[in-house]
């Protein structure tokens, strides 16, 4: 393969990531550390010069920017972009390379160490989330971007099962609107919806999706959807559900989980059931074609539930044993909605006192909260 053709680069560039080349490790590990970096810099070059793109070049870029290489981290941040919608773990952990790389009085660390902690946030890691933030705001910067940062907190403080202080969300809405800066009061509404929402205040979060969705336009309009189901607006929710339905096949982009999502609490709230486990089947595919696995326990719960009011326990077990292994046993997102779907499966099989101890935590001025999954 000669070395103008764009695979002789990836194909080198993998071998020296993995410490393969021709002449063998032995030779790789001789190479001088400079030197290997600038190795990996130039595969990085050549992908991105050739059409491969961010995420292919990512791997030769992480070496460089640990480094605080500018071109390198200019590439993780691109790459992080491209995959952060469906893959906020892998865009967290490209960009805490870069984010670590960059010495604190870098002008580039502030907006890279901001996209890290949020994308944090969407991977429920709330605890690294606040460790960003709190880097962030021991130096000084605007007050805008302190603003956004304060959201950010709030919503990693939820995960953390801290809703006490989460007071931040709204003063990040009120300094926000004072300041007139949109990124602010977006990331405001978005974490202030997601806390009402996950502690069963739906009207509220109706509110703070639909004013979203008339600042930025449908990129929350799943949510507002969900939330307008819960408050039994269901004409209204059905409506917007056919405008995002027909916006998803016109962008090839769109939020097509969320929106799958959306659809099936609709069938299920409405008895819905055959459709409702279509549409479950329908999420868990898609998810995992594309590498997005927030909804896996809306869709393992409501099938878990649709097979007990069906009579069969013994897939209802099944399903929820497949949510189980996959949420912490500390997530206080997903917990709650475990605890009421094995709930329900002890009272089908008549065992009310166990039922009741699993609900218990789930009641008013429990640290686990209500989800918006056990409403």
């Amino acid at each position: 393969m000669k070395p103008s053709h764009p695979d002789y680069w990836s194909d080198r560039g993998n071998r020296l990531a993995s410490g393969m080349t021709w002449s063998g490790s032995l030779f790789y590990e001789a190479i001088p550390e400079t030197e290997r970096i600038a190795l990996h810099q130039l595969c990085a070059s050549c992908l991105m010069a050739d059409g491969h793109g961010p995420l292919e070049a990512a791997p030769h870029a992480r070496l460089g920017a640990r480094r605080g290489d500018r071109q390198a981290v200019g590439i993780l941040r691109e790459a992080a972009a491209a995959c952060g919608a469906a893959m906020p773990q892998t865009a967290a952990d490209l960009l805490r390379d870069a984010f670590e790389g960059l010495p604190e009085a870098d002008p580039l660390r502030p907006a890279v160490g901001e996209a890290y902690a949020d994308f944090l946030a969407q991977a429920q890691r709330g605890a690294d989330a606040i460790a960003v933030v709190d880097a962030l705001l021991s130096q000084p910067h605007s007050a805008e971007f302190d603003a956004r940062l304060q959201a950010l907190a709030a919503r990693a403080l939820w995960l953390m099962g801290l809703p006490d202080d989460m007071a931040a969300a709204e003063a990040a809405l009120a300094e926000g609107d004072m300041l007139g800066d949109q990124a602010t009061l977006v990331l405001a509404r978005q974490a202030l919806g997601e806390i009402a929402r996950n502690e069963g205040r739906h009207l509220a979060a109706y509110e703070h999706f639909h004013e979203l969705r008339t600042l930025v336009g449908a990129s929350y309009l799943a949510e507002e959807i969900a939330a307008l189901q819960f408050i039994d607006r269901f004409d209204e929710a059905d409506a917007l559900l056919l405008e995002a339905s027909r916006s998803a096949e016109d962008q090839p982009g769109a939020d097509l989980p969320s929106l799958v999502c959306a659809q099936l609490w609709r069938d299920f709230k409405l008895g819905r059931f055959d459709e409702a486990v279509a549409d479950a089947q329908t999420l868990l595919r898609v998810g995992n074609e594309i590498g997005n696995y927030v909804h896996r326990l809306d869709a393992h719960v409501v099938m878990s539930t649709i097979a007990v009011v069906h009579g069969d326990l013994r897939l209802a077990r099944e399903l929820l044993a497949r949510a189980e292994d996959e949420v912490a046993a500390d997530d206080p997102v997903q917990v709650p909605g475990l605890l009421l779907a094995r709930a329900r499966i002890a009272a089908a099989e008549g065992d009310f006192g166990a039922g009741l101890q699993l609900l218990k935590p789930l009641g008013p001025g429990h640290p686990c909260g209500m989800t918006r999954r056990c409403s």
